[in-house]
């Protein structure tokens, strides 16, 4: 089976696997084709924007689907685009419009069956607790391209001022527009990429990097096309990657190996902390790209990340070393300290449950506060291995928000007996202290409070989105609430809880 008959296959069933309504559906049309919802837009309408894009993808088998079989590829498509929302279904609608007025290029249709592969074939971000480290391979493409010789040069021109400015002559900008980008791609078309894409994944686009920093993050341009900055990501950063990614062929940057957007991170060529100290802005287009794990931490190690002739010394002799001595003192002993972390975290719901299985509330609290504080920040491994905290809050619940900080807010804190407690230091020491059969009804209350801390599907239609100063009000409002509320639920469950700390 090739390509074009797997996709063939996803659009048949992409076809009829929304929910099926009456035939005739509010537009007056009796079609006879399944309806995606009585009440909503046409299905013919939609479906020529689908068939568009997924009639087109050459790394449906050697790129995406690798290690997959077709089936596999092609239910995870089925799966990722037949429930679409509102933003999904207007994108689908328009750029079929587009490609049927002769508006998007091949090379564009392209891209965009590739980025809506790509999300569906691997969803999920970069895993952190991953060994981050290059393969021999991956320094043979940077160590041969010369590549960093020129951001070295690049990165200088930029500082001429001594202001950090990439569209300085010779710049950042002028080295992503002649050696990163492959692709052209209009700011509508990436506008309606990013549409197509699932809820979570624009969400998580949008604040990809973890950059924050009052008037630091890049959130658009203003009526003369100049960059406006924020204090976080925005819908106009995350297409503003979107379109990075496509422009960029989905190839890292600096050893031209293939990665799936999600699985890829923003790389800010010239380190943005410097560029922050210089009194510049880092986290803009003209130098952005979307970078492999593993080369983004490389060039982020200590004293590499804003010295591209130290990077490229320090890659220079790992290339010397050649694949074996290389993989030997370099990738096994990082790939061994990664497991043993993975271990840790493996291991932590039979710490919570050795710590429960322990005779008296008072012994079992005392070891919940130990291990809180030997895992600090960390202390939602715990919970969340025990199942006692949810990984992200929100996540798969009706009306719910798109998946926030893991913590509830890095700010918050729960206020029991006068001492101050992190949300999932609360919850763990608590369900520490209880019974098992309580622990339970306590652990379906913290559950509702989590429910109650989202707001309702109508609510969130009603912001003019996430940057809406009522939405932002609403939201902390809703902190606030739950850390108060949880406050409560824990003392009203364990009432001696205080005496025990």
């Amino acid at each position: 089976m090739n390509n074009r008959q797997i996709f063939q296959l996803v659009q048949d069933r992409l076809a009829v696997s929304f929910a099926e309504g009456a035939k005739k559906c509010t537009k007056g049309k009796s079609c006879g084709s399944t309806c995606i919802n009585q009440d909503d837009d046409c299905v013919l309408e939609l479906i020529p924007g689908i068939s568009q894009v997924l009639t087109k993808s050459s790394h449906m088998v050697s790129g995406f689907g690798k290690g997959k079989t077709a089936e596999e590829v092609e239910q995870a498509l089925v799966e990722s685009y037949a429930g679409l929302d509102q933003t999904q279904r207007k994108s689908f609608a328009e750029f079929g419009k587009l490609v049927r007025e002769g508006k998007v290029t091949d090379a564009e249709l392209e891209q965009v069956a590739e980025l809506l592969t790509s999300v569906a074939i691997n969803p999920k971000q970069a895993d952190r607790g991953a060994a981050r480290v290059m393969s021999y391979d991956e320094i043979k493409s940077i160590h041969e391209s010369g590549n960093l010789q020129k951001l070295d040069k690049a990165a200088k021109n930029s500082m001429k001022t001594g202001v950090f400015d990439p569209n300085a002559p010779g710049g950042m900008a002028e080295y992503v527009e002649k050696s990163i980008k492959k692709v052209e791609i209009s700011d509508k078309v990436a506008e309606l990429a990013y549409g197509m894409l699932p809820p979570k994944a624009r969400s998580a686009i949008d604040k990809a990097g973890s950059i924050s920093g009052e008037g630091q993050v890049y959130n658009g341009k203003d009526s003369n096309g100049k960059p406006i900055f924020g204090s976080s990501g925005n819908q106009s950063r995350g297409i503003m990657l979107t379109k990075r990614w496509m422009e960029q062929d989905g190839l890292d940057p600096f050893s031209g190996k293939f990665i799936d957007i999600r699985a890829g991170e923003p790389e800010h060529l010239f380190s943005w902390s410097k560029a922050r100290d210089s009194g510049g802005k880092g986290d803009q287009p003209g130098n952005l790209a979307i970078a492999a794990p593993q080369t983004n931490n490389s060039k982020a190690a200590k004293g590499v990340d804003d010295d591209f002739g130290k990077w490229g010394k320090q890659v220079k002799e790992w290339y010397d070393m050649g694949p074996d001595k290389y993989k030997a003192e370099v990738v096994d002993p990082k790939v061994k300290a990664a497991d043993a972390v993975g271990a840790k975290r493996a291991g932590a719901a039979s710490e919570v449950e050795k710590a429960f299985a322990a005779t008296t509330p008072r012994e079992r609290v005392a070891m919940m506060l130990a291990a809180s504080k030997a895992y600090g920040n960390r202390v939602r491994y715990l919970t969340t291995a025990a199942g006692l905290e949810s990984g992200q809050w929100g996540q798969n619940i009706p009306g719910a928000r798109q998946p926030r900080r893991q913590e509830v807010d890095a700010r918050a804190s729960l206020n029991i007996n006068g001492q101050k407690l992190k949300p999932s230091e609360g919850i763990l020491i608590a369900a520490a202290a209880l019974d098992p059969s309580e622990r339970v009804k306590f652990m379906d209350k913290v559950d509702k409070l989590r429910i109650a801390r989202s707001p309702s599907t109508q609510e969130i239609k009603s912001y003019d989105g996430k940057n809406d100063p009522a939405y932002v009000a609403k939201m902390r409002s809703l902190d606030r609430q739950f850390e108060q509320d949880l406050s409560n639920l824990i003392q009203n469950s364990v009432p001696s809880l205080g005496s025990l700390l």
